[in-house]
């Protein structure tokens, strides 16, 4: 079992170099010739990505260790918790090396349009009238269930700043990872795997 597992790491860390040497050479295509649409590449490949690779790997290879490290029950949560904050800053630290802010990100409807609906409309509304208020959103807010707009509805009870707002919204994905633990905890019955 134990070489299966060092087997499939190997196998799919392959791949992944394979597919991020193709991207960071630009020959992979997203989208198709033949049908008249393809995603261009927005820039070219920088070295300084794989100083960040690593800024990012040194601390996340320490914590693993830890993390595997034989423990008392009284650390699990802690770990866990810590995963969570390192996650978050790990995102703000590749934020930082987008062209485009969060907040720009956030509050663009052709990227997010949940922000701009959960402002214009109340928690009640969103529900009373979804199937035919839908229709009027930008796409992405039209093609979803209405959980993510009074979400966001919900948060901007918090703030209505939409570089706040995407923080949040982030914060609270990552906690996911808290539930996902548990849950992967309580039906293997491990905390290694985890």
């Amino acid at each position: 079992m134990r070489r299966l597992l060092w087997a499939s790491l190997v196998l799919g860390s392959a791949m992944s170099l394979y597919v991020s040497w193709q991207l960071a050479a630009q020959s992979l295509v997203f989208g198709s010739h033949e049908g008249h649409w393809v995603y261009g590449y927005v820039g070219a490949f920088k070295t300084g990505l794989i100083e960040v690779f690593f800024v990012a790997a040194v601390p996340a290879v320490a914590l693993l260790w830890v993390s595997w490290r034989p423990r008392q029950e009284s650390f699990e949560w802690p770990l866990v918790l810590a995963w969570c904050i390192l996650a978050l800053g790990f995102q703000a630290f590749l934020r930082s090396l987008t062209p485009f802010s969060l907040r720009d990100i956030f509050a663009n409807d052709a990227a997010n349009s949940f922000y701009s609906v959960a402002l214009r409309l109340e928690a009640d509304a969103m529900l009373r009238g979804f199937e035919q208020l839908r229709l009027s959103w930008p796409l992405h807010a039209q093609s979803n269930l209405p959980g993510k707009l009074l979400l966001v509805r919900g948060l901007t009870h918090i703030t209505s700043r939409p570089d706040v707002l995407a923080w949040l919204v982030i914060g609270l994905s990552n906690l996911g990872g808290v539930l996902l633990y548990w849950f992967t905890r309580e039906f293997l019955n491990s905390r290694r795997a985890a």
